[in-house]
């Protein structure tokens, strides 16, 4: 995962929802895509591959990676990263570790703005598939004693993780890291084009255009704003 990302991460804390749409192509330029739509990591993930004869096996490659960070880092099913914080402390894998590291440096970098140890107010407002609620300012106040990115201690010989009375949540790092893995797949297969789109909140793409339409924070029907992305991510 990029360093750049961390850049990208923080900027879309500042927007509810982002949509995508092919940009304008040239006529006589575009060429056939496949698309194929899976539920990955409590979401909705989209892959669009263009430039293969048979795209069957570059969409199976990509959602193969996706799944792989799923069985690692997801919170909605059983993982590397469940188990971790249910036992407060042990070894992971080089790629959960990665990740995890990458997140206490950006919320390092970000004076805390981003922290990966919000899990446990998530969890009480129903993250994770539970039922929405709102929190009293006692057990808000209550579950942020135990939010606090200092908090996690690494090893980086060992790869031990302990986490000191914290839970890690690393959706947004997470699925940047899946996305990445999943656009390395499609370059692998040769597709001259790839999309993944992991439920609006991260995006990422090569050999297109896209129309990234940021959704009005206000609730208003037209988007608030308009970016074409091109050989990169958002998440």
């Amino acid at each position: 995962m990029s360093a750049p990302r961390a850049v990208l991460v923080l900027a879309s804390l500042l927007l509810t929802a982002v949509a995508c749409r092919p940009a304008p192509e040239e006529p006589g330029t575009a060429e056939p895509v496949a698309r194929e739509v899976q539920l990955v990591m409590g979401t909705t993930a989209e892959v669009r591959v263009g430039g293969l004869d048979e795209p069957e096996v570059a969409l199976d490659a990509a959602f193969a990676a996706l799944a792989l960070v799923d069985e690692r880092m997801s919170l909605w099913r059983p993982s590397e990263l469940l188990a971790l914080n249910d036992a407060g402390a042990g070894t992971v894998s080089p790629e959960t570790f990665a990740v995890i590291r990458h997140a206490l440096e950006v919320a390092e970098a970000s004076a805390g703005a981003f922290d990966p140890t919000i899990e446990p107010l998530v969890r009480a407002a129903g993250g994770f598939g539970g039922a929405a609620r709102d929190l009293g300012n006692e057990e808000r106040t209550t579950l942020l004693g135990a939010v606090g990115h200092r908090r996690v201690r690494l090893d980086d010989e060992t790869r031990t993780i302990e986490l000191h009375g914290t839970r890690l949540v690393l959706d947004a790092l997470a699925k940047g890291d899946a996305a990445d893995r999943a656009l390395a797949a499609l370059r692998v297969a040769g597709a001259r084009t790839g999309l993944v789109d992991l439920g609006g909140s991260t995006l990422a793409a090569f050999g297109e255009r896209v129309t990234v339409d940021l959704r009005d924070p206000s609730g208003g029907a037209r988007p608030w704003g308009a970016f074409h992305l091109a050989g990169a991510a958002l998440g």
